[in-house]
């Protein structure tokens, strides 16, 4: 075990973690190693601005609430027009733009005064980010010519790569990057142009279905991290055997990577439920399809959660300890994949989305998150840090995807000194959603 910071204190079910933790690193967190202040709109900083403003909608008489959302007002209003680029080569850019749902609600209540500008700003930035996903679908996607290259068929035929430079590639991260934005969007009516209202639905579970398809492994029951419809071309990470049916599938179960997937799907799953276009018969179709990948990858979650803790592994195969070949360093408790599993299933609770059997994981998962994340100031000045979250993850060229690289790689550092957006972001939206959870 690598943990060695002193808990913080006994879990509390009735404590508000949503305000401590608001209240110790909203000003004060990092993008990856760099301080948010520095970064501007990025998808760490608008994941953390969606947490924040969902937030301040769960508990509104908060004595603070007022500031957090001033916060995000300023941090929304700042980059509504320049934030993020007309013409994007990458999907988490256009995740941040999730913060402007939550936010432009929040403005058109009033609450905290009339805001009517912000409104405005808000519905500009949603339209922009319309038409900024027609561009990127037009433009980065799986081709015909590498579908049947690849498969000898269409199906991997307008699949979105994870980004320009990762051409033909679909991580499981870009689920909630990608799919999960464009279903509010088409919920909330902003349509992009070139697809009708259902085309755009119909796509958009398509890329689940691709990603299921060629991540899920039914013995294992989790989803690999990526895969490449070109393998000849990622040669450093894809499989290369063309005999197999993970042939161009990455290697290992990264955390993080099915957390976001997973929160995806119950995103989406809400997105369609508030959508009148998932009255038509192919969507309530697609509705029922996603249910099951959500069901299937519960229970396969479900399986690796932490007897002792109720967390999850950085590595969710392998057990806490477990140290590969060449690799000085051990799998470890990750903080970030705990986080947006728990938020994931708690979330799932409330839509009715799963059963009443997962609350024990979901509460347990929470329960550890707090006793295993939260400490006290640990050199970054402020009073709670949440630490253990793995920095960065990805596959390229030089990055092979394997255990080791997981574990010892240059850039995927546990972060013990600061509180990283990512978990910062993902337990915000684990706590408002537990306390949301409906007593039994």
């Amino acid at each position: 075990m690598i943990l060695t910071f002193i808990i913080l204190a006994l879990f509390l079910p009735t404590a508000d973690y949503t305000s401590q933790v608001l209240t110790s690193c909203l000003a004060n967190y990092r993008c990856n190693t760099k301080p948010s202040s520095s970064v501007g709109f990025d998808y760490v900083s608008g994941l953390v601005a969606k947490a924040t403003i969902e937030a301040v909608a769960a508990q509104p008489d908060s004595q603070d609430a007022e500031m957090w959302y001033q916060s995000v007002r300023d941090f929304g209003n700042r980059y509504y027009a320049t934030g993020f680029p007309d013409q994007p080569k990458d999907l988490d850019i256009l995740n941040a733009c999730k913060l402007y749902f939550g936010l432009r609600d929040m403005a058109s209540l009033g609450r905290f005064g009339e805001d009517a500008l912000t409104v405005a700003h808000c519905d500009t930035a949603l339209q922009r980010a319309a038409a900024a996903f027609a561009y990127y679908d037009r433009t980065y996607h799986i081709s015909d010519s590498v579908s049947l290259a690849y498969s000898g068929t269409l199906f991997y035929s307008g699949g979105w790569w994870h980004k320009s430079k990762y051409i033909n590639e679909m991580w499981c991260d870009g689920l909630y990057m990608g799919p999960a934005l464009l279903a509010q969007l088409l919920a909330h009516g902003y349509v992009p142009e070139g697809r009708t209202v259902t085309q755009w639905w119909q796509l958009l579970v398509k890329q689940f279905d691709i990603t299921w398809f060629q991540l899920w492994n039914p013995q294992d029951r989790l989803l690999y991290h990526a895969f490449s419809a070109s393998p000849q071309m990622d040669p450093v990470w894809a499989d290369q055997d063309t005999a197999t049916w993970h042939y161009g599938v990455s290697a290992e179960y990264w955390s993080r990577a099915v957390g976001w997937y997973m929160l995806a799907l119950v995103d989406v799953l809400e997105a369609m439920g508030q959508s009148p276009d998932s009255l038509q018969l192919p969507l309530t179709l697609s509705h029922q399809r996603l249910s099951f990948y959500l069901r299937q990858l519960a229970a396969g979650v479900a399986a690796r959660q932490d007897s002792a803790t109720g967390c999850w592994a950085q590595l969710l195969q392998y057990p806490v300890g477990y140290r590969p070949e060449g690799c000085d360093k051990a799998n470890y408790l990750e903080a970030s994949g705990s986080a947006l599993f728990t938020a994931g299933y708690l979330k799932a609770l409330r839509l009715h989305l799963l059963g009443e059997n997962y609350r024990p994981v979901a509460e347990r998962a929470f329960r550890g998150l707090v006793e295993q994340f939260l400490v006290p100031e640990v050199g970054d000045g402020n009073a709670l840090a949440l630490v253990y979250s793995c920095a960065s993850a990805g596959l390229s060229d030089t990055r092979k995807g394997d255990a080791a690289y997981y574990l010892c790689g240059k850039d995927v550092t546990c972060v013990t000194t600061y509180t990283e957006g990512k978990v910062l972001g993902a337990f915000l939206l684990a706590a408002t959603e537990y306390s949301l959870l409906s007593p039994l």
